[in-house]
């Protein structure tokens, strides 16, 4: 019997976590590329463009050929703008999902191919002095078939949300370019404004279909894979795709978002913009040069508007030791219903349980239903370390979004 924990024990340490680990770690390498892109080119492009914008709309026009000073001014902006967003965003959207795409695929192939010998040698050793053990791990195979299927249906998913920021990213330029007529004085800014106000609020419409379909796709991913896992908490989570009041009050908001949100939102913007610029320049007038710091440190022009914050977000979590078998124990949290395993999720509504997972320390793979039985049953030094996270990776990002560098 011994013989037969040592050995699941043993490939689970010596084998797949290792691989487990790369695949994560390459994974969170592809988010990290659009993050980069982001930051080190994207923002010091828009940055620049923002206070070319404000000189030329601070600058004398030259009556005597038309404010001809102005329109260059205008033209430079507006081409470098349209010119590097469609490098810099095609260049990042095709480098992020052709990486997540390849990376995902491969890793999803290796694991499952991986958990299946693992499943099936662990079986073959554990049937004459374990059958318990043996059945066990036949069950774990079950769960590795659905967590695999879990994994595809996520990787849609998460396409779902890019096609989303795609579309919010040409937004974005809209309303940008929305700006630049700022050049030409208030009037020109209002109308402009709301011209492109409103085709940024078709994109932004757009986005919320898209969202409310990427939702749908979640929502049929629960439910499936509940029944297939035999876990009540997915279930309930899954059974969210019946509601369409989100679709209906999208399609019924559509003309306001058109005709009102979003040209108010870049009038609006402009009228904040020139109240910070106004107490900007009164409180610097005397130092010019820090007044213009000041004015780019608080995005005057530019995007996101205001004094950016760095956050350094954390999830909260708990590794497997005595402390979680008591939490357990005492019904605090229900491992199996985390870790989305066999569960009637206490007899609660899944609202009133975390939203979060159980994953070997390092990874992104779910703790098998054995790992986890002999982790109650035998204490943490009877199985691989792993980890319980308040909150699963993909919410976690996607509340992250809010604070995103281009709101």
């Amino acid at each position: 019997m011994a013989a037969c924990r040592e050995v699941s024990t043993w490939i689970q340490e010596n084998v797949l976590t290792p691989v487990e680990r790369f695949v994560t770690q390459a994974r969170e390498a592809c988010e990290e590329v659009r993050t980069w892109v982001e930051e080190q080119v994207q923002r010091p492009v828009e940055n620049w463009v923002s206070q070319t914008e404000r000189r030329c709309r601070e600058q004398d026009c030259n009556w005597w050929c038309a404010c001809c000073n102005k329109w260059f001014c205008w033209l430079v902006t507006v081409v470098v703008r349209v010119v590097t967003w469609v490098v810099v965003t095609v260049g990042k959207w095709v480098a992020h999902l052709v990486c997540k795409i390849v990376v995902t695929v491969i890793g999803i192939v290796v694991e499952l191919v991986l958990k299946v010998v693992s499943r099936l040698v662990t079986f073959f050793v554990c049937l004459f002095t374990d059958p318990i053990k043996a059945l066990s791990a036949l069950w774990d195979l079950v769960n590795d078939v659905v967590d695999a299927l879990d994994d595809v249906l996520g990787l849609v998913v998460e396409l779902l949300d890019d096609v989303g920021e795609i579309i919010r990213d040409v937004g974005r330029l809209l309303e940008g370019l929305g700006r630049s007529f700022c050049i030409y004085g208030d009037g020109a800014c209002a109308l402009f404004g709301a011209i492109f106000g409103f085709f940024k609020a078709v994109t932004d419409w757009l986005a919320d279909v898209v969202d409310w379909v990427r939702d749908t796709v979640d929502g049929v991913r629960d439910l499936v894979l509940g029944i297939l896992s035999l876990d009540w908490c997915r279930m309930q989570r899954g059974l969210g795709i019946f509601n369409v009041l989100r679709l209906v009050t999208s399609v019924t908001r559509l003309l306001g978002m058109l005709f009102y949100v979003g040209p108010r939102q870049l009038v609006d913007r402009r009228g904040l913009e020139a109240t910070m610029d106004s107490a900007l320049t009164q409180a610097l007038l005397d130092d010019p040069e820090r007044l213009e710091r000041a004015r780019t440190r608080a995005g005057i022009g530019g995007a996101p508007l205001g004094t950016p914050a760095t956050l350094d977000p954390w999830r909260l979590a708990v590794r497997s030791g005595e402390f979680l078998r008591e939490l357990h124990t005492s019904g605090v949290l229900d491992l199996y219903a985390v870790a989305g395993r066999f569960s009637d999720c206490q007899g609660k509504f899944t609202y009133d349980q975390l939203n979060g997972e159980v994953v070997y320390t390092g990874t992104r793979t779910t703790v098998s239903k054995t790992d986890i039985d002999d982790f109650l049953e035998l204490g943490a030094d009877a199985v691989p370390s792993f980890t319980v996270h308040a909150i699963d990776r993909e919410v976690f990002q996607r509340h992250l979004q809010t604070a995103d560098f281009f709101p």
